[in-house]
């Protein structure tokens, strides 16, 4: 069952640190993982607490696409049980490009639905913005989400 995601609460200190990894990783896709408590799941209005920047491991192009390490993943997941926490979304970049989801994102997306996914544009002179996003495999469609708080 995919909840109906209204909202994506992200404090400025979270949307600094994507905006700081984006322009960071340029002209590289960055990506990484939004936190927040494992109950978040069941409400329509998702909170993060924290985020948690990835190292891109694509092997194709990293200027088109990103990967995260499974065993990072994994990792990670294991560590945020023991707290009550989950991996609510990802964050990614889209290097000289905009914040609407591309094909390689749907790909991505299909494989976690239930997540939330960040995207932020970013070019040579900076972080541009940023839009929360969830995909529904059923009708291969994104839904735009309202991110309150950056």
């Amino acid at each position: 069952m995919i909840i109906k995601i209204s909202d994506v609460h992200l404090p400025p200190q979270a949307a600094a640190i994507i905006s700081r990894h984006v322009q960071k990783d340029f002209p590289r896709e960055a990506c990484g993982f939004l936190i927040g408590e494992s109950r978040d799941f069941l409400l329509p209005s998702r909170r993060i607490i924290a985020v948690i920047p990835a190292k891109n491991v694509v092997s194709s192009d990293p200027a088109k696409a990103y990967a995260i390490d499974s065993h990072e993943w994994l990792r990670l997941e294991r560590q945020l049980q023991e707290k009550n926490l989950a991996i609510l979304g990802i964050y990614h970049s889209h290097p000289d490009d905009s914040t609407l989801p591309s094909n390689e994102d749907s790909k991505y997306a299909a494989a976690w639905p239930e997540l939330i996914y960040i995207i932020a544009a970013v070019a040579a002179d900076g972080y541009k913005q940023m839009c929360a996003w969830l995909y529904d495999p059923d009708s291969a469609a994104w839904q735009s989400i309202k991110i309150i708080g950056r």
